[in-house]
């Protein structure tokens, strides 16, 4: 899958076998700007963010090997995990015919060795424990997938904040989607 490691809309096009069009195509191509460190999709409730970060996990987990990424999924409530995102993960998974297999919240797959490796995993973390998001490391790589964001707690954002550590680069703001 790694020709597709600098475009996730040919990625979703080819393996998931979905077609974009032109504001969906600009958030999934986003995640993989040179430099960019953040992608920020404001939009109306229902109009498919949670669809497409379906479509990126799917993305980011075929195309780096097994081991060199972890992808960590959250929102508000365990139940939009659950309920919401990962059964858009577990589609896209399956569509596309990726190695491994996706329960309610998690991907696992065989890493170089046999082990099984945890590629992607959900949870929701308690509005009051400043130490939930710590400990999210081990990897090279890590993609962080926040829906619904703005009902995050502070606490929990700033411990968003604090796994994207590193050398600073630019958010990229994609102009609020609607109809998607």
């Amino acid at each position: 899958y790694g020709q597709w490691h600098d475009c996730p809309g040919g990625f979703v096009e080819d393996v998931i076998g979905e077609t974009q069009w032109g504001l969906q195509l600009a958030v999934t191509n986003s995640i993989a700007l040179p430099g960019v460190k953040r992608v920020i999709v404001p939009a109306g409730f229902g109009v498919g963010k949670t669809f497409l970060a379906g479509r990126m996990v799917a993305w980011a987990g075929a195309v780096n090997p097994v081991g060199t990424m972890k992808i960590v999924t959250t929102a508000t409530r365990m139940r939009q995990v659950r309920s919401q995102l990962w059964p858009h993960i577990k589609t896209a998974v399956a569509k596309g015919g990726l190695p491994g297999r996706t329960d309610t919240v998690q991907w696992i797959a065989p890493d170089q060795y046999g082990n099984d490796f945890q590629i992607a995993y959900g949870f929701s973390a308690p509005a009051n424990d400043e130490a939930a998001m710590q400990g999210i490391h081990g990897t090279p790589k890590l993609l962080l997938v926040v829906d619904e964001a703005g009902g995050i707690a502070p606490l929990i954002g700033k411990g968003t904040n604090n796994l994207l550590t590193g050398d600073a680069k630019p958010d990229r703001l994609i102009q609020p989607l609607s109809g998607l």
